[in-house]
């Protein structure tokens, strides 16, 4: 004979085992998920501002020898601005998310965020960058991009990359920087006239964003 003590679960005993377990696995994953989201989120940030600060120490290196600054924003020739530091030139598309999976595009409306190349010569003069990769000749008064390199990483994008002189002090430079990682829909602008206002919208933990901002001042020269 059977004994009582013997007999198994029931299945409502089995069943209500069953939605417990099946809670606490989605607690479990629900929880996993947002591990990963957060360590992403992280990951994302600490990339983005690390670009920025070595663009800044670029720029500021750039400074301690420069004998000359300037460049052209808002270009007449359309598409990109630019800016020289001694020799060094930034060549930039304002708003232009970078994408590093398609091959490199260096003309006025290309797939480039910022690049920097080195100008020959004595440095006395910002020329216009030319497409160093459209096969062509440049225009005059224009010079090709030298072996530019690629200063932001995939996915990010310049807002603002602006050098201006004192007014007060002659060797003095103000340089302000904003950097954007993260597509279209993850992005957002206080003022959508002005790039530099952007931030990562509320909702966009599960679309991977995050804004670096540098505004600081640098003297030419180092003095």
């Amino acid at each position: 004979m059977k004994r009582a003590d013997d007999q198994g679960f029931t299945i409502v005993e089995l069943l209500i085992a069953t939605a417990i377990f099946a809670v606490v696995l989605l607690v479990a994953q629900t929880s996993f998920v947002q591990i990963g989201h957060l360590f992403y989120k992280g990951v994302s940030i600490t990339q983005t501002q690390d670009v920025a600060d070595h663009i800044f120490q670029d720029i500021n290196g750039n400074f301690q020898t420069a004998p000359n600054v300037g460049g052209s924003v808002n270009s007449p020739a359309g598409g990109y601005d630019y800016y020289c530091i001694g020799n060094s030139r930034y060549t930039y598309r304002i708003n232009n998310e970078v994408d590093l999976s398609v091959s490199p595009d260096h003309s006025p409306s290309g797939n480039f965020g910022i690049l920097k190349d080195t100008l020959q010569g004595s440095g006395s003069a910002c020329a216009t960058p030319c497409n160093d990769l459209g096969g062509g000749s440049c225009a005059g008064g224009t010079i090709k991009l030298n072996n530019p390199v690629e200063l932001l990483g995939n996915k990010m994008r310049v807002e603002q990359f602006n050098v201006s002189q004192s007014t007060t002090t002659s060797n003095l430079y103000n340089v302000a920087i904003v950097l954007a990682y993260g597509d279209d829909n993850t992005l957002t602008y206080s003022n959508p006239a002005d790039y530099s206002t952007v931030a990562c919208q509320g909702d966009a933990q599960n679309n991977f964003c995050a804004v670096s901002r540098i505004n600081t001042a640098v003297y030419k020269g180092g003095h």
